[in-house]
Formats: structure tokens, sequence, C-alpha cells
């Protein structure tokens, strides 16, 4: 797949957007590889989704790049004043068609549901809600890879509860 080929649907509590200046580096926690790939040419601003945003680890800066260039994202607020069903209905139209990149940040789900996560946020998807968007997201649409990131088995309960959402 080539350059502005597929879109990337980032399903995380934060944007993980940090400024490319070398605090967190390009492609690490909380880095800007999806800004560097869309400074590079490579993504379009309208391809760029968040799904989930809650963390309290935004700033005016991330913010202000994904409005500038046209990044779609949908808050969980969103999702709270108008309910799940009728939040999802509109976002899975926006992402229906093209070819898709999906990340899964697991802190996009409620902690109570992932205590393996290594940044847990309340007030996220529960795994039932989780499960449905993936699996729409799967049949109207070519997915060409899925990532699952931010699972820390040292911090999952004795359960594994956390690899057994994955």
């Amino acid at each position: 797949y080539g350059p502005q080929e597929f879109a990337v649907v980032h399903f995380d509590a934060h944007t993980d957007l940090a400024p490319p200046d070398g605090r967190l580096g390009m492609f690490t926690h909380g880095g800007a590889a999806r800004r560097f790939a869309h400074e590079q040419g490579w993504l379009k601003g309208e391809d760029l989704y968040d799904i989930g945003l809650r963390g309290a680890y935004e700033s005016v800066e991330r913010m202000d790049w994904m409005w500038d260039v046209n990044a779609q994202y949908h808050f969980m607020p969103e999702f709270e004043r108008y309910g799940f069903d009728e939040t999802w209905r509109k976002v899975r139209k926006e992402l229906k068609g093209m070819k898709r990149y999906i990340s899964v940040d697991i802190d996009v789900m409620d902690s109570s549901h992932v205590p393996g996560t290594s940044n847990p946020e309340i007030g996220g998807f529960t795994t039932l809600q989780m499960m449905r968007m993936l699996r729409e997201l799967v049949l109207q649409n070519e997915v060409i890879l899925i990532d699952f990131v931010e699972y820390s088995p040292l911090l999952d309960d004795r359960r594994y509860n956390t690899a057994n959402v994955i």
C-alpha cells in the first residue's frame, strides 16, 4: 500500500501526537508517528481518525494541529451525550469505504475492563462496545493492518483479563 491509499483509525484515550521535538521520540509511546506520516505526505489529514479521546494529557498545540490538518476526532463526551449507538452509527458512516489501518490502544477501554494497560483512564468503552466497533469496521472496510498497543502483562490481573480481551 502506498502513500494516501489508506486511512488510520486510532482508538485511544490520548491523541499520541506529541510534537516531533525529541521530548518523547518519534516512534515511542505518545510519539508523533502519525504526525510525521502526514508531514511526509503519506497520510492526508482527513484520513486520520481518533476515537475515544478523553485523557488529561492533551494540549492546545495537539488539538490545534488536528484542527489545522482536518483530522477527524470523536471524544468520549460525544458518545456520552448522544449515546453509543447514535454516535457509533455516525462514526461508522464516516469510516465507510476506504482501506483502513486500525490501531487500538488498550486504554481506549475503561480501565475496569483492561487492568493491564500502562496508562489507565476511566470512562472508556466496554469490552462489548469495543468488540462491536472492531467487528463492524472489519465487515464494512478492507482492513490492511490492525495492532493492539500499550498492553502490559506485568500490570494485568492474575486471570489475564486484558490479554483475554485482546
